[in-house]
């Protein structure tokens, strides 16, 4: 989100071209600590089992 939400804030006109934009994917912000790592170590975990998670508010990043 951060990404897209800078290239829609951004002044320059090549960058108004939605298919010329270039996102990184490889890198992922974990939504509980923060830490970028690659996507392939992300695991996916349960509300459920961290009820935590309900009210936890998402780091920066």
């Amino acid at each position: 989100m951060a990404q897209w939400i800078a290239y829609h804030l951004s002044g320059k006109p090549e960058d108004r071209d939605l298919s010329a934009r270039h996102y990184d994917c490889r890198n992922f912000v974990c939504y509980v600590c923060g830490v970028t790592t690659y996507r392939q170590f992300v695991r996916s975990i349960t509300v459920k089992d961290f009820p935590f998670l309900r009210d936890h508010k998402r780091p920066p990043g």
